[in-house]
């Protein structure tokens, strides 16, 4: 919805390299520089397989002209949502199962200091504190930066005053400190994240999906499957910063 960058048809292991920065210096005439190292790495994404299985059997079948197309669709959708609840997880993926990264796992782990609890409110000065430390980092901000809340969350600052006595809300017409708001049941209720997405790449190795719906004779169902390999990474954990309620 924002820009996340998603690469389809991928082919063996995307790398991205990662080159530290290096420093010019001022010097008068006829001085020699000094050398500067350079240190380059590299992120790798790893595919991991996201499958789905759905049994159903012949008497629900007939007794449905649209089970099977309804059934189909789930299958797809069940495998977005997946994708989607990774990218905002609380904790990272371990190994060896570790591919689809999250942008919201380091953040929350190292929340910035905020006085939000249940029953009080984050205060302007306290969200605003997410953008100082993130473009402090020398991101950029391009069209995929914004503010990712639960819906509950997203209404709790609709209704929250920048500050006592101003009629001026924290978030106002889907924006807050003129930036977008993106509402989603994906991310926790208890955190408020702040980045830039088009730091992190969904990959869809290989050809496609595989979707098989295969009579099972044994059990008189058809066996719906759908399977697909994947890969989430996050090319720079620092592009994100989070508020993490008591």
């Amino acid at each position: 919805k924002v820009g996340l960058k998603i690469q389809t048809g991928v082919h063996g292991q995307p790398v991205w390299p990662v080159l530290a920065g290096v420093k010019a210096t001022i010097a008068g005439e006829n001085v020699p520089l000094s050398d500067q190292a350079i240190n380059l790495d590299k992120l790798s994404a790893k595919s991991e397989r996201v499958g789905v299985y759905v049994p159903i059997t012949m008497q629900a079948l007939e007794t449905s002209e649209n089970l099977r197309s309804i059934t189909t669709e789930r299958l797809a959708q069940a495998v977005g949502d997946t994708l989607n609840t990774a990218l905002f997880a609380k904790t990272a993926p371990s190994s060896p199962n570790n591919g689809i990264g999250s942008v919201l796992a380091a953040p929350y782990a190292a929340p910035l200091t905020s006085g939000w609890s249940a029953s009080v409110a984050p205060t302007i000065k306290e969200v605003t504190s997410l953008e100082a430390e993130v473009l402090g980092k020398e991101v950029k901000v391009d069209n995929s930066t914004a503010y990712f809340v639960h819906p509950k969350t997203y209404c709790m600052l609709k209704s929250t005053p920048i500050e006592k006595g101003n009629p001026k809300m924290m978030l106002e017409d889907g924006h807050m400190n003129n930036l977008p708001v993106i509402s989603t049941t994906y991310i926790p209720e208890d955190a408020i994240l702040f980045g830039t997405l088009s730091y992190a790449v969904l990959a869809h190795h290989g050809k496609g999906d595989r979707f098989y719906a295969q009579y099972n004779g044994v059990y008189d169902r058809i066996d719906f499957t759908l399977n697909g390999d994947y890969s989430l990474t996050v090319l720079r954990p620092e592009a994100f910063a989070a508020l993490k309620r008591k």
